[in-house]
């Protein structure tokens, strides 16, 4: 499971509307943006020659525009590591009710089973930002095992990262490993009592207006890391919610947990940002790539300017494909 994010070059083309696809427009110039953005995605699919997609776009928060290519582009998809932002936020539900604070630590969680040593000492809020020191990620070794499963592996992964424990050198340093996320499905489940899937669907999916929000059938296992699924248009309604100029989030992202990790960028909260003005760019990829499949890519990106777009597609793409998309969206939201 990856993650890619940054801002290239711009692509050109188009392709066919497929028999199944929808179209939305807005007025005046939404329908100019609308059209340079759906033309910019198609041409990145032709481009890789991938032919099944979604893409939804919104403006200002509303959902305006959805449409797939080879698909029903209302139907679910796979959100690969655009899951964290779910957990991330779900953790900072638990603290807005008093459960616990990003200062937490896991050897002051009931029913974790944390080592003696430095594990104990870390913090929420550093498994939040990659920093806690977790190394290596064994998800990578083990999720083809858990493929086509349903229920969450948390406690597994958390085991694994347990058994090996802190590496020092890159203790407080951003090391990317969904390990960390792993840790926090656990101490979600601890916390709430519930399984994690129900607990962040009550606080951080429902108030948002999200219908279509489940474990994925082929990647549940990953629920806390990379195993939700949803519409491509629902994830925007979420990141509306967690990400938005009017969340907490949104409008103070500096409050939260978060770890410069160059070129001006952030991670925190389950995602990319940086620190635009009026407000900050929001933006992730997430992929799942196996040899032989099943393989999935979501991309989301809210600017700074109201325009937000959620990208779904059957494909394992190079980290240059990634880029590539990330640039040509950006740059036919902001022509």
């Amino acid at each position: 499971m990856g993650l890619a994010g940054g801002l290239a070059a711009m692509l050109s083309a188009t392709l066919p509307l497929a028999a199944d696809e929808g179209a939305g427009v807005g007025a005046g110039g939404e329908a100019a943006t609308i059209g340079r953005i759906e033309t910019a995605w198609r041409s990145w699919l032709e481009t890789g020659e991938v032919s099944s997609g979604t893409l939804a776009i919104s403006h200002h928060g509303d959902v305006i525009h959805v449409v797939g290519a080879g698909r029903d582009g209302d139907a679910p998809v796979d959100l690969a590591s655009n899951s964290k932002a779910i957990t991330a936020t779900c953790l900072a539900a638990l603290v807005r009710e008093g459960a616990l604070t990003f200062d937490t630590e896991l050897g002051d969680i009931a029913g974790l089973d944390v080592p003696e040593g430095p594990l104990r000492d870390v913090t929420l809020a550093a498994l939040i930002s990659h920093s806690a020191g977790l190394a290596p990620d064994t998800t990578q070794d083990n999720m083809a095992g858990w493929l086509n499963e349903t229920t969450p592996r948390h406690d597994a992964a958390t085991a694994h990262a347990f058994e090996h424990g802190i590496d020092s050198a890159s203790e407080g340093r951003y090391v990317y490993n969904n390990e960390n996320y792993a840790i926090l499905g656990a101490v979600i489940d601890a916390i709430t009592d519930q399984p994690h899937e129900t607990a962040c669907a009550t606080r951080v999916l429902a108030p948002a207006g999200v219908t279509t929000a489940t474990l994925s059938p082929r990647f549940g296992a990953f629920a806390a890391w990379g195993g939700w699924r949803m519409s491509a248009a629902d994830y925007l309604r979420f990141h509306a919610q967690a990400f938005g100029a009017e969340s907490a989030i949104g409008a103070s992202p500096a409050t939260f947990p978060r770890l410069a990790i160059g070129q001006g960028l952030f991670y925190g909260m389950g995602t990319l940002y940086r620190p635009n003005s009026p407000k900050p760019v929001f933006f992730h990829t997430g992929a799942l790539c196996f040899r032989g499949g099943p393989n999935a890519l979501h991309y989301v990106a809210a600017y700074e300017n109201g325009w937000a777009v959620s990208v779904a597609a059957a494909t394992c793409a190079t980290p240059e494909r990634r880029r590539a998309l990330d640039a040509a969206l950006w740059n036919a939201a902001h022509e």
